[in-house]
């Protein structure tokens, strides 16, 4: 799914396909069945959206037109008078704000996109403060060396044998590939960490602040339309197991991490505010509704099929009721 990128840790792969969850990926590693040209046509309206695993959606095996990115583009194309409009998803799991925006520079600006719309703040809990924005959580030049791991997945990706039999590739996938890719993740980039919740404390938000601020900047330079969607939790409905697995049963540091939920959150609204941007509290929208979100103890974040529609139409709705988009 993610290859190796010389300005990330990782980036999503040119032509990946995976027939079980329904993923298709473009020739530039995007989240979409087609292409998008160079020069853009003159009719077309085009937006990329940025966020982490809760943008890509690959949970509820939805297909690239059932996820909200896609039904943003389906309930935008509808209401159009003779604009066609193009959403890309440019998305990765766990990427944070300050990654999204070295994505943009490096893969995504010369596709002269009129409209960016950033879906963050999980991934800013797990992975804060401005020392390990790009690396800690993939952390593969402290631990593993990275060529070693590159080999074996080029092994596994081109070797015929393995590449004709499912078997074959279950065991090589558990024999080689599974130990070294655990290894690249830090034990302490996860919200079950204590240490990671005393960091949740004390951090100013550097990170996420400044990768907002670089999307400003960027957006009254080229003058594109920016939104910031603040992302969607419902941590208080999680079960009970998902406390005592996560956390050691210590309520303290669940509490902290509800507070910290709402920090973030409240700091995107705060710079959005400041800067006077489109902003929309996607948890006020959803209302925690379990409905709208992807069955399991342990998630509470990534949304269900019900909720990527749901979602896009949202999304949709907003940008039309705020008068953004002019035909």
């Amino acid at each position: 799914m993610y290859c190796y990128s010389p300005y990330l840790p990782y980036v999503a792969t040119p032509y990946y396909h995976n027939p079980r969850k329904n993923i298709i990926h473009n020739s530039r590693g995007f989240r979409n069945s087609g292409e998008f040209k160079i020069p853009k046509p003159m009719n077309v309206y085009r937006i990329v959206c940025l966020g982490g695993s809760t943008t890509y959606s690959d949970y509820d095996s939805a297909t690239n037109e059932q996820i909200w990115t896609g039904r943003l583009e389906y309930y935008l194309n509808k209401n159009s008078r003779g604009i066609k409009y193009e959403v890309i998803n440019a998305s990765a799991h766990n990427y944070t704000t300050l990654m999204n925006f070295m994505d943009y520079c490096t893969r995504i600006a010369d596709l002269d996109v009129d409209m960016i719309i950033i879906y963050e703040g999980i991934n800013e809990l797990y992975f804060n403060g401005y020392d390990c924005a790009s690396f800690a959580h993939y952390n593969i030049f402290k631990q593993v060396p990275f060529d070693r791991v590159n080999k074996r997945i080029d092994n596994y990706n081109h070797n015929y044998i393995i590449r004709n039999s499912e078997l074959l590739k279950r065991i090589y996938k558990r024999l080689f590939l599974n130990r070294s890719l655990n290894e690249m993740a830090t034990k302490e980039s996860h919200y079950n960490s204590a240490k990671n919740i005393e960091n949740m404390r004390k951090d100013s938000l550097l990170s996420f602040t400044k990768g907002l601020e670089d999307f400003i900047a960027i957006s009254n330079f080229c003058k594109i339309d920016l939104i910031f969607l603040s992302q969607a939790y419902q941590y208080e409905k999680l079960k009970k197991g998902f406390l005592q697995k996560s956390f050691n049963n210590n309520l303290g540091d669940y509490l902290a991490f509800l507070a910290q939920t709402r920090r973030v959150s409240g700091q995107m609204e705060k710079i959005a505010k400041r800067y006077n941007i489109y902003y929309l509290d996607m948890n006020e929208i959803l209302q925690q509704n379990i409905e709208y979100f992807y069955e399991s103890p342990i998630d509470a974040v990534h949304f269900s099929i019900k909720g990527e529609d749901f979602f896009g139409w949202q999304v949709a709705n907003f940008i039309y009721k705020n008068k953004i988009l002019s035909e």
